[in-house]
């Protein structure tokens, strides 16, 4: 039985879940946009605590890997490297819009394919298609709005992401369903973790970096202190 310990740090909600087997047995979100760094140990210890409590041992860690929010994303890395160096459980990473697909298969269930679309910059959006099984068809990657990258029509299709209305608008896809208001949870993490898990798919601790799916711009301390 693995028991895995998720934290899901790529947007403006942090969250955190703990899962037996593949099953949520408890959960914890902060609300409050982008206070990672404040709430994300608070959070592992509200989640951890009372199952510490009935000797639960865990077997490994699994983070949010992008696209997302560079602060957020690296907060929830070194967190995790953090746990998985001092404890040496393995590192399972997560992409975020591989988690946006698990969401909108619980939103949507009985889809053939599910999208999963984020807002980014210069009218593209990050975007990935997966089966009903979260086997990736399409991507993850930058895709420019004004192409549509859908050249083969699936059977019935969900897209879910803050991009979600604005992609279906500009390739036409009235029929899809859609929610823009879906958000990556750590309890959305489970069924793609426990897959990693079964399988060995583990990311290297020491080396690990979240995929940010664009080149990353840092100026003034932020450039400084990357560079020392």
């Amino acid at each position: 039985m693995a028991r895995i310990l998720h934290l899901e740090t790529s947007g403006a909600v942090c969250s955190v879940c703990l899962s037996e087997d593949g099953r949520v047995v408890a959960a914890a979100e902060e609300q409050q946009p982008f206070q990672h760094m404040a709430v994300l140990a608070v959070l592992i210890q509200q989640v951890l605590h009372p199952h510490f409590l009935r000797d639960i041992r865990l077997d490994a860690v699994a983070v949010s890997a992008g696209p997302g929010s560079f602060s957020g994303l690296r907060i929830g890395a070194a967190t995790a490297k953090g746990l998985c160096l001092a404890t040496g459980l393995p590192l399972i990473a997560v992409g975020t819009l591989a988690i946006l697909a698990a969401a909108g298969r619980e939103r949507f269930p009985g889809q053939s394919a599910y999208a999963a679309a984020m807002t980014a910059r210069n009218d593209e959006c990050y975007f990935a298609l997966y089966d009903y099984s979260l086997v990736p068809l399409i991507g993850p990657r930058r895709q420019p709005l004004a192409e549509n990258p859908l050249s083969h029509a699936t059977r019935t299709l969900a897209i879910v992401g803050s991009a979600a209305d604005q992609c279906a608008e500009a390739w036409g896809l009235h029929d899809a369903a859609t929610d823009a208001t879906q958000i990556p949870l750590a309890r959305y993490m489970v069924p793609l973790a426990e897959s990693f898990f079964q399988s060995g798919q583990y990311a290297h601790v020491a080396t690990f970096e979240p995929d940010y799916l664009q080149p990353v711009y840092l100026t003034g301390k932020a450039a400084a202190f990357r560079n020392q």
